[in-house]
């Protein structure tokens, strides 16, 4: 997600204005300073820009904060529009969807509305106007926002989605003093294990992007990080308070983008927002302009908007400040509602190879696990891909579809095409009474197919569907 600009009405300290973030006809900035007076009211605007961008427009009233008190004239609701752009990620390449206009409006008690076509006054744009959905799914609205304190988790993070709210985690921090940032030393072990341990491709490149930039950049001493038995509470414990702080935030996005988005390459590539406010607070002037080619370096699609004190400021390079940011390919002219072309296979997968396709389950899936874990008793090289794949070189293909969706059975149907006699199909999505062989029903399951369960393991409290 990017945005190009903000205008708001009826705000308690701003009280009315706007943002432009974009250079000339179509280039966007990719740094934006706003000099901040040590006043609230440079918070104010970023809590404005998080509202208007967090994807969560029907929850905001969940957030650790007074609502209300953004208002100006509590006789009349604050209003913000917003010129914004979505991102999407198909088959490793990102595309960008057209410009959009949405309005939202917050009343006088705490809650949020839409703003209609009849209502929009603040932005007079020939942009097609769209309705910020009440919660949108965690890729389209990729915006993190931190506060000048900040706090992490130690212990007590949570990586089980247990909250469905939690993507309004990412903003907390701009809100309340007390919000709490992931866990450092949690969130490495996480990647470590997939990325290292199971070499999984996307955690193992985070892992090592965040490994070489922080001792790049900081002379953070990350040399054990990559190792197979790293200990990160050790690792951890040996830095710094002020090098801790420094890289709380830089950790927190590049949790929130891997779990965003599970099946892109390197997901700290992805565009999105960042909003800091007072910096200057946790980093001091000896280490912020590293600080910030941190962030540039890192996060080369991210769009980022900064209110700090102007000393600051200046000790940047006018070529940082005049940064434009990449645009990336209309996402319909490659995706123009036709049926795109298959995709070109990189390589031919190695003998003895039988190719997964985990076709639409979010959920680890028993029946790969199971798949997987007879034929690798029989000596043959496993590989797991998500939602459709054309890679030439299988003995066999096992696709498993959970749902009957129009989207799942067009994937069957080209990977059918695409493979012909090596290709086997089933789920509850294709025949409810398909099972197993014998002998792979009874076999034990791979656990390692899914690493992130770690050491959990899946049973049935339930089964069935009650949407049929």
């Amino acid at each position: 997600m990017y945005i190009f600009e903000l205008s708001y009405d009826n705000a308690a300290r701003n009280e009315s204005g706007g943002l432009d973030f974009a250079v000339g006809k179509d280039a966007l900035k990719k740094w934006t300073f706003i000099d901040s007076t040590g006043t609230e009211k440079e918070l104010e605007l970023l809590q404005l820009v998080a509202l208007a961008s967090s994807g969560c427009k029907g929850y905001l009233e969940r957030l650790p904060c007074d609502l209300p008190g953004l208002i100006g004239d509590r006789s009349r609701p604050l209003q913000f529009e917003l010129v914004w752009a979505e991102h999407i990620a198909r088959k490793g390449v990102i595309f960008e969807k057209p410009r959009k206009q949405s309005g939202m409006k917050i009343t006088p008690q705490g809650k949020s509305m839409p703003v209609y076509s009849k209502d929009k006054r603040l932005l007079h744009k020939a942009i097609p106007k769209a309705h910020f959905s009440k919660w949108s799914p965690p890729a389209k609205h990729t915006v993190f926002a931190y506060g000048a304190a900040l706090q992490a988790h130690a212990g007590s993070d949570d990586f089980d989605f247990s909250d469905p709210f939690y993507q309004l985690r990412r903003i907390h921090s701009l809100f309340s003093a007390q919000a709490r940032l992931t866990d450092p030393v949690a969130f490495l072990e996480n990647i470590h294990y997939r990325g290292i341990t199971k070499g999984r491709y996307m955690p193992f490149q985070i892992l090592q992007d965040l490994q070489r930039s922080l001792w790049r950049y900081l002379n953070v001493d990350t040399a054990g990080w990559m190792e197979r038995n790293a200990d990160f509470s050790q690792l951890w414990a040996r830095l710094t308070p002020g090098q801790k702080l420094l890289i709380l935030p830089v950790l927190d996005a590049a949790r929130h983008l891997h779990d965003a988005l599970p099946s892109y390459g390197n997901p700290l590539h992805f565009p999105g927002i960042m909003l800091l406010y007072r910096p200057d607070h946790y980093c001091s002037s000896q280490y912020f302009v590293d600080w910030i080619n941190l962030l540039d370096g890192l996060f080369p699609a991210m769009q980022f908007v900064v209110a700090v004190l102007p000393p600051f400021k200046d000790l940047l390079l006018e070529s940082l400040l005049c940064k434009k940011l990449h645009r990336f390919t209309a996402y319909h002219q490659s995706y123009p509602g036709t049926r795109a072309a298959l995709p070109r296979p990189a390589e031919v997968l190695p003998a003895r190879t039988m190719l997964l396709v985990d076709v639409d389950s979010r959920l680890p899936n028993l029946a790969l696990m199971k798949l997987a874990g007879y034929y690798k008793q029989q000596g043959y090289y496993i590989k797991l891909a998500k939602k459709e794949a054309y890679e030439p070189g299988a003995e066999a293909v096992f696709a498993s579809s959970v749902f009957n969706t129009p989207h799942s059975k067009r994937r069957i149907q080209k990977m059918q095409a695409y493979y012909g006699d090596v290709f086997h199909c089933g789920g509850s999505g294709i025949d409810i009474e398909k099972r197993l062989p014998p002998e792979i029903e009874e076999a034990e399951p791979d656990y390692g197919l899914y690493p992130e369960l770690q050491d959990r393991s899946i049973g049935f409290l339930t089964r069935g569907c009650p949407f049929n």
